[in-house]
């Protein structure tokens, strides 16, 4: 192996790392939206906190645990409540696409390289010169009806629209609970 091997096997392995880190950190964020939702409920229901925690706690998937705090927000409008509605469609669009990230495979794009060539004769005489025109990079593929691609930049996104959501959700508590005081 020389040097510059050591040196392509290192970049090769840092994109990697950071690509599985940014994945990881997608999926750990959501699950502190998806462990909140029952803070949610809790405050859309009011009273006993024990009471609305025994209740969540019989509830499985996300779209099981919106429907019940939709439920419990039935004849309740105006602010805050008028929230909860874009919150809980939030909530299940970010369900979605942490599946998909969740369930995607990683594949490394080699870049891309333009080469320009001599021919004669219809064969290649002459290499004249090679550009590499795209770097390498890391990519989630999720395979289903159709591919959806991740790339880096769009887990960093959705990593910080998680967690611009899991605040939002913080702050809806917060304005429930200002309401009882």
């Amino acid at each position: 192996m020389t040097a510059d091997d050591a040196t392509d096997e290192r970049a090769f392995r840092e994109k990697q790392q950071r690509v599985y880190a940014l994945v990881g950190h997608c999926i750990l964020r959501f699950q502190h939206v998806e462990d909140y939702l029952e803070d949610v409920f809790a405050s859309v229901l009011g009273g006993s906190r024990p009471r609305a925690d025994a209740i969540f706690a019989s509830v499985r998937g996300i779209d099981r645990k919106t429907e019940i705090i939709r439920a419990a927000a039935t004849d309740l409008s105006g602010e805050p409540w008028d929230q909860l509605a874009p919150l809980l469609r939030r909530v299940k669009e970010a369900s979605d696409v942490r599946g998909q990230i969740a369930h995607a495979n990683p594949v490394q794009n080699g870049g891309l390289t333009r080469i320009k060539i001599k021919t004669g004769n219809g064969r290649v005489t002459e290499v004249v010169s090679v550009e590499q025109v795209s770097s390498s990079h890391w990519e989630l593929h999720k395979k289903a009806k159709q591919t959806t691609i991740f790339t880096e930049e769009e887990l960093l996104s959705e990593y910080n629209r998680t967690d611009s959501l899991y605040g939002d959700m913080i702050k809806f508590v917060a304005s429930v609970k200002s309401l009882s005081v």
